[in-house]
């Protein structure tokens, strides 16, 4: 089959355009896609500069996230021809992909392929990160008045939490934050309340807390951290409240760094990732999102944001355009 093939760790230069072998069907449950578009995610990169290695047993090809066709199938809930988008570990830069019953979802029937494959890996990671370790209510089911801060709010997963933030989990303020006043316009149009440049100059703790009237938020999601943008972050934090962590594209390690916020505030800290999660868990996920998510995504209330198209023959020119972080 065609696929994307990494010849080995480093930059956008060692992805090629080739062939690979054809995966088979090899358990019950198991579905065969024809892939008709695959999204670029921030893992994709990592794991082409071989800083995030793919589970074991997990297709080498790149690829998190795909949109297409059943074309085999040995699960009663999927036949061949039915269109479906579905959540991979790994294998999504091939023409085919094995993919398991349980993180396959129907097509809503207003999305073209490109659009759909841009809804599973950072749609799901987004409401994962509300829903199953923020512990986030959804809408109706809490009358208190919740905020919420995303960081990089233009990305990927970020457009998708400023969307899901009102309709589906009854945040009453979304902030955002992002590098240029194109990308904080940008947020605004998804439905950040308030957008801050982390780029100005101008302390971000303090335009928060103005914003919350000197609360503070309820639930941070940050896929940034690092020694400058961390501690900022954390004196936003609100009473109890939860700062999830789910990248550390700033930076991993911190100095001189004070713990007594989470003990005077009793702020969660709560890292997370998704690719490794077992498939029971996946499962669960994606049933979820199926039920909350999916019929909005139908309705057009909510709409998986792409910021360009390229020729699966330029998968190294997508890398370098989301390296560049223009992507929105």
């Amino acid at each position: 089959m065609r696929a994307v093939i990494l010849r080995g760790f480093g930059g956008a230069g060692q992805l090629s355009f080739g062939a690979a072998a054809k995966p088979v069907l090899s358990q019950t449950g198991e579905v065969l896609l024809r892939a008709r578009a695959a999204g670029i995610n921030r893992a994709d990169v990592l794991q082409r500069q071989g800083k995030y290695p793919p589970p074991p047993g997990v297709s080498e090809l790149l690829g998190l996230e795909v949109a297409g066709e059943v074309v085999e199938s040995r699960s009663p809930l999927w036949s061949p021809g039915d269109r479906c988008m579905a959540l991979l570990a790994g294998g999504g830069y091939g023409e085919f992909c094995v993919v398991n019953e349980a993180t396959c979802m129907p097509v809503p029937h207003n999305l073209d392929s490109v659009s759909a494959a841009a809804v599973p890996e950072a749609w799901i990671t987004a409401y994962q990160l509300l829903r199953f370790v923020a512990d986030s209510p959804l809408r109706g089911e809490s009358h208190k008045k919740r905020r919420l801060l995303v960081h990089a709010a233009a990305s990927g997963v970020g457009s998708a939490a400023l969307q899901l933030a009102g309709p589906v989990f009854g945040f009453d303020k979304v902030i955002a934050t992002a590098s240029s006043e194109v990308k904080l316009e940008f947020c605004r149009g998804l439905g950040a309340t308030d957008a801050f440049s982390y780029k100005d100059g101008e302390p971000l703790d303090r335009r928060v807390l103005e914003a919350t009237g000197g609360a503070g938020v309820d639930v941070v999601l940050d896929p940034v951290a690092g020694p400058l943008h961390f501690p900022a972050s954390l004196k936003c934090c609100a009473q109890d409240a939860a700062y999830v962590l789910f990248a550390a594209m700033a930076g991993a390690k911190l100095t001189n760094f004070s713990l007594a916020p989470f003990l005077l505030k009793r702020v969660r800290l709560l890292g997370t990732t998704l690719r490794g999660r077992d498939l029971e868990y996946k499962r669960r996920l994606v049933q979820g999102f199926s039920a909350d998510v999916l019929p909005l995504l139908e309705r057009g209330a909510l709409r998986p944001v792409v910021d360009r198209v390229f020729p699966v023959e330029e998968a190294h020119k997508a890398h370098e355009h989301m390296e560049a972080n223009l992507t929105m």
